[in-house]
């Protein structure tokens, strides 16, 4: 047996349980006193050492081979009990098995981890395991002791059975080996092979239970051993088919046989079994097989508890000479040696039981059902007078009246036939009273086992965690110093993604400034880059000083000078030849002047209006011409600009792809691993969409399954390196990319564009380039290469056709651009709301929320065995509890808040049970208290668990509250849901809800 942990022999302690003798370490613990009258009926037969005088103390130990042969027994019984749950879906839920289904309940906890962390299945509830440390507090009570004892009494009634059939269909053979002998036509002699037992068996079981046994296998009391030889003709195979409880009283064949009884003699009668051997008849044997082979659950039960596949075998012979023999399909029974091994530890470890409560040894040669199968007149029952033995009597004669006979009269009527006793009915019988009794004492365990353990250490938790929520609670203090490292944390992941961002938005910034003076270029000129720019000024230049120019400054001035000249001679001409001299010259001077004025205001007007806008263009276009040669000097692919914002581009895809990259991604090499490790899960989408946290707790998982491969792998980072700015950077930078992805994955533009940003960046144009030139420049990039290299792009005379082509993947390249500065902008917001959120929750501390749910689950940690009490109440009024109706909007029975939350009547009753919201708590009202109960165990939860717990098969569309409620009723009418399986589930519930109160 493995050894405890540390934490298991912890709370071992803390909850006062025995641990197995040999998983403790050291000095072994004190042995526990039991006292004897809860053992004992006190003045029974099993007391007749008291009368005769003989000191006895009210206290005692059990021996070193009864914990041990009690703890090996439970712990196998338990394992293939729950092979049966799990194999034959159904079996459980029968009556007769309820017994089964508590102890699973009791001796079953949540499967954790190596963190103590819950293991949970697909539907999210927790995955059950053997508890050894529930076992061993099991073990250490009166119940624990008791129940175990009974239980084993009756699976040596299962493997007996086994032991029966195995020995009416054994091939010749074996039979020889087995050293058989046949009886009549009908009956086996079935001896034990000594041979088969280990050493252990061979030199302390068997010499102890023969010790003190005399020649005829009587006692001095008169009483008989049920295996004696005069019995044999009428108890031979009695009783399987009725000890099993699989059938009636009326069974064709009569009762099944001798090994059916819940218990075995194991003085007298053992040694009769080793001797002479048991008497077996087969057509008895027939009739318990029969009985089960019908019943296919059963059938399966019996295989797995007891070993013995009925499918193995078959009826053979004639009506009246039946028999059993193998079948050819390849046997899946079990070894009977392993069967005989097995039912002699089982005989030893109930034998040493009793000697240890104190029951005369001369007792043990009859059963607890001994008066069964012989009435005494004097009224001598059972040897052992126990104090479940009195319970079960008790239950026992009420019940269809006890004893009777095959006339059906009981001991006190007349005609009582004492020598032809009902062997099966009152088998049948007694078992039914004896698994009641058996099942009472488990729920009395369950109970005070769950109370004792929610007064404990559990509540002392809930207790102390109440407090710290209080107004003066250490937890306020320490919640408000957590929210300000998280703020704090928040800051500083702004801060490194807005580095990020800086390092884009310079190069964005220049973006902007070219586009706006070419835009201002186009705006007012018609021209966006410097060559055109340049035409246009020398346009406007030759304009002032080419008279050739139609319309141009310079043709204006030209014809003015002309008209100058042509206006002047004839004024001069026009002079009458009448005036000479002085008066003539001072008439053409002035008629000069006169011409000169009128054409140099002409020369003024057209300066001003032609000339001087002509040079304010040309000044405009230098201006703009500037503007824009500055900013395309930064944008050359050599300058600082530029060359951070490819780099910076080349970053995002290296942390991409290091993190979820196809080839190189996290999980990428996890599975490359030889043989793979199993990824972690963190995806293209996980990197995208989940919060931080949760990425980086992906990414340490990874690092640690890399650490633990042989040899070590290097992958992502332990959750020590988290803070660690670089890192910390290329997670950001890598979520960057992935949302940018994302977004240019969605773009309507991508199947116009992205193919001929592709085409153009692979013909040696770059991205900087893409951003930097407007479209005639990228025309004339194109063209350039295509002269270089004629497989790509095309000539000049084609770019009319492929201008969209080129607009295209600039505009495409401008997107990458911004994208990655939205993607970063995003996060940079996200940690900035956060922040404030947490600045917000400084001054509103409050875990007011949290007490209340604190106070549902330590209800429930109080009120646990009232809550399985309660599921019995469940069954008898199956209809309140599952009421499938809605809530009447008029009933005042219920709050508004309840009605709110729309489900069906029967789910108010189920919460109930479980927190008593309806009458409100101390702390707050029914209201608020139902507030609390829904946020810690929400409708679908609740609707998920009792689904997946009661195995009620609903899915999809058809899993609703209703339809649950629906399939719960109609299957506890059936049957098919026990108070047990019910109890279990809400066992089940209740641990969940203490989980979580651990986790807040």
């Amino acid at each position: 047996m493995p050894r405890p942990s540390p934490e298991a022999g912890q709370k071992i302690a803390q909850e006062g349980a025995t641990a197995p003798r040999d998983s403790v370490i050291g000095d072994p613990p004190k042995k526990k006193q039991y006292e004897r009258r809860k053992f004992l009926n006190e003045g029974g037969t099993g007391d007749n050492r008291l009368a005769r005088g003989e000191a006895r103390s009210e206290k005692f130990e059990f021996s070193d081979e009864v914990i041990q042969g009690q703890e090996r027994f439970i712990k196998n019984y338990l394992k293939r009990l729950k092979d049966v749950e799990e194999t034959v879906p159904g079996v459980l839920a029968n009556p007769n098995h309820r017994i089964d289904q508590q102890l699973l309940t009791a001796l079953r906890g949540p499967k954790k981890g190596p963190g103590g962390e819950l293991i949970l299945d697909s539907h999210g509830n927790p995955i059950m395991e053997i508890d050894e440390t529930k076992i061993a507090t099991f073990l250490n009570s009166d119940e624990g002791r008791i129940v175990t004892n009974q239980v084993m009494e009756q699976q040596l009634a299962y493997e007996m059975f086994a032991l029966g059939i195995h020995a009416a269909a054994l091939p010749p053979g074996e039979r020889v080996e087995m050293v058989q002998q046949r009886i009549g036509n009908n009956a086996i002699r079935l001896g034990i092979d000594q041979s088969v037992l280990d050493r252990f068996l061979q030199n302390r079981v068997v010499p102890w239970l023969t010790a003190r046994v005399d020649t005829t296998g009587g006692r001095p009391n008169g009483r008989r051993g049920i295996f004696n030889q005069r019995w044999q003709a009428t108890l031979a195979g009695t009783g399987a088919s009725a000890a099993l409880g699989l059938v009636g009283h009326n069974v064709a064949g009569s009762p099944g046989l001798v090994a059916g009884l819940a218990a075995l003699p194991v003085a007298a009668g053992f040694n009769h079994l080793l001797r002479r051997g048991v008497v077996l008849e087969m057509r008895q044997c027939v009739g318990a097989f029969n009985s089960i082979a019908n019943n296919h659950l059963e059938a399966a039960y019996i295989k797995a508890m007891a070993g013995i596949d009925v499918n193995d075998f078959q009826v053979a012979g004639t009506p009246g000479n039946e028999y059993l023999q193998r079948t050819n399909r390849v046997a899946e029974t079990q070894s009977i040696k392993a069967i005989q091994r097995d039912i002699l530890e089982k005989l030893d470890t109930r034998n040493r039981f009793y000697i240890d409560i104190g029951a005369n040894q001369e007792d043990l040669d009859a059963t607890a059902e001994q008066f069964l199968f012989r009435y005494f007149t004097g009224g001598q029952k059972e040897g052992i007078n126990t104090t479940w033995g009195k319970r079960i009597n008790e239950r026992f004669k009420p019940n269809a009246g006890g004893i009777l006979d095959m006339g059906g009269l009981r001991p006190n009527q007349p005609g009582f036939n004492a020598n032809d006793l009902d062997y099966e009915g009152n088998l049948h019988r007694h078992m039914r009273a004896r698994r009641n009794v058996i099942a009472e004492m488990m729920e009395k365990y369950i109970r005070t086992e769950l109370s004792t353990q929610s007064s404990t250490r559990s509540l002392t938790a809930i207790d102390r965690k109440i407090a710290a929520r209080g107004e003066n609670g250490t937890l306020i203090a320490a919640r408000k110093t957590e929210i300000t490292a998280e703020k704090t944390a928040f800051d500083k992941d702004r801060s490194l993604v807005d580095a990020e961002k800086t390092k884009l938005q310079g190069y964005k910034d220049v973006i902007t400034a070219l586009q706006n003076a070419r835009e201002q270029a186009q705006q007012e000129f018609g021209v966006s880059n410097i060559a055109n720019i340049d035409t246009e000024i020398t346009k406007r230049r030759d304009s002032l000083t080419d008279h050739t120019i139609v319309g141009s400054y310079a043709q204006k001035q030209f014809s003015n000078d002309v008209g100058r000249k042509a206006d002047i001679a004839t004024e001069v001409g026009s002079i009458p030849a009448t005036l000479v001299g002085k008066g003539r010259a001072e008439e053409s001077a002035r008629r000069v002047q006169a011409v000169n004025q009128r054409y140099d205001r002409m020369e003024a007007r057209l300066k001003e209006e032609v000339y001087d806008k002509v040079n304010e263009e040309i000044n405009r276009l230098k201006t703009l011409r500037q503007q824009i040669n500055t900013q395309q000097k930064a944008f050359a692919d050599s300058e600082q600009t530029p060359r951070q914002a490819r780099e910076q581009f080349e970053q995002l895809t290296r942390d991409f792809d290091t993190l979820v990259g196809t080839a190189n991604g996290i999980d990428a090499r996890l599975a490359a691993a030889v043989p793979p490790i199993a990824a972690v899960g963190l995806n293209e989408a996980a990197l995208r969409d989940l919060p931080i946290a949760d990425v980086l707790r992906l990414i340490n998982e990874a690092n640690r399954r890399g650490a633990a491969y042989v040899p070590p792998i290097a992958i992502g980072w332990p959750e020590s390196q988290n803070d660690r700015p670089e890192l910390r950077s290329q997670l950001l930078r890598g979520r960057a990319e992935a949302r940018s992805q994302q977004m240019e994955a969605t773009d309507p533009t991508r199947a116009t564009h992205q193919g001929d940003y592709t085409a153009l960046t692979g013909w040696n144009i770059t991205e900087n380039q893409l951003r930097s030139l407007d479209t005639n420049e990228l025309l004339q990039q194109v063209n350039d290469e295509h002269t270089r290299n004629p497989a790509n792009g095309w000539p000049a005379a084609a770019n009319a056709a492929n201008t969209t082509r080129v607009e295209h993947a600039a505009q495409w390249a401008q997107g990458r651009l911004q994208k990655r500065l939205d993607a970063l902008e995003v996060d940079s917001k996200d940690f900035e709301e956060l922040a404030k959120q947490r600045e917000a929750t400084l001054d509103a501390v409050d875990f007011k929320a949290e007490v209340d749910q604190l106070q549902a689950i330590k209800h429930v940690m109080t009120s646990r065995g009232a809550i399985q009490e309660k599921t019995l109440a469940i069954t008898e009024d199956i209809d309140r509890y599952t009421n499938d109706q809605a809530i009447a909007p008029a009933d005042r029975t219920f709050t508004q808040t309840e009605k709110d939350a729309a489900q069906p009547r029967g789910y108010y009753e189920i919460l109930d049970v479980l927190f008593d919201y309806k009458t409100g708590t101390e702390q707050t009202d029914r209201a608020t208290y139902f507030q609390a109960i829904q946020r810690l165990l929400p409708p679908d939860e609740l609707r998920d668990m009792l689904n997946t717990s009661l195995s009620l098969g609903l899915a999809g569309p058809g899993l609703t509250m209703a339809n649950v409620l629906t399939r719960i009723r109609i299957r506890v009418r059936l049957g098919l849901i026990t108070p047990t399986r019910l109890g279990s589930t809400f066992n089940n519930i209740a641990n969940v809800l203490i989980d979580i109160g651990e986790a807040i």
